[in-house]
């Protein structure tokens, strides 16, 4: 701080505490007049990981990522085996007096894990880390999921995309499978003409 500012003040009579906002702006303006250098200290707040710390974190990582996965198996196999039916009449009330969440919930969850293990098998580069990342790629067929979730990756500028970024991805892919669709599509008005358009015989039929 100037000291000739300082000294101004405190003839003044007042602290620090009870200068206005136009005082301290106007000492700043000054000491800069002055040519007086501030100082500002960087305090270096962390310190490098050791090889260990970066394998715990990649571990921790990778069960954080794979959690919603396994939640989805786990509750696959008890609906599928029916491993409620001692206690509950139905897998949803089961969900909702086991777990506290309704059957929307649980289906979101093993549809999760089912994307989670098409991804993992096509060898995904970056796999998902919740169930809501993944749900826009429902709506596509599976051997479609891992090409959309790499270019929505890709759209994320290589780190795991939001859910947003997903279905803005899912929602181009389909518009660009309509247009190839349409551009392919024999036009309606063959059918005036003869032609099968059931997608087995195309041929002109005989009279």
């Amino acid at each position: 701080m100037c000291s000739r500012w300082v000294g101004r003040m405190d003839a003044m009579g007042k602290r620090q505490s009870e200068w206005t906002e136009d005082e301290l702006d106007e000492m700043l303006a000054s000491a800069g007049r002055e040519g007086e250098v501030i100082t500002v200290e960087v305090i270096q707040s962390s310190r490098p990981l050791s090889e260990e710390e970066v394998r715990d974190r990649e571990r921790l990582e990778r069960t954080v990522e794979r959690a919603f996965y396994q939640a989805g198996s786990a509750l696959q196999e008890l609906r599928d085996r029916r491993l409620y039916r001692d206690g509950y009449d139905s897998f949803e009330d089961y969900c909702r007096g086991r777990f506290g969440h309704s059957r929307q919930k649980a289906n979101y969850l093993i549809m999760g894990a089912a994307i989670y293990r098409t991804l993992s098998a096509a060898n995904c580069p970056l796999l998902p880390s919740s169930e809501y990342q993944v749900r826009p790629l429902a709506v596509l067929a599976p051997q479609r999921q891992p090409t959309v979730w790499n270019e929505a990756v890709t759209e994320a500028g290589g780190k795991a995309p939001s859910n947003r970024v997903v279905r803005e991805t899912v929602d181009k892919y389909q518009v660009d499978i309509l247009a190839a669709v349409k551009r392919t599509a024999i036009p309606h008005h063959a059918t005036f003409l003869g032609w099968s358009l059931n997608g087995v015989d195309a041929s002109p039929k005989n009279a």
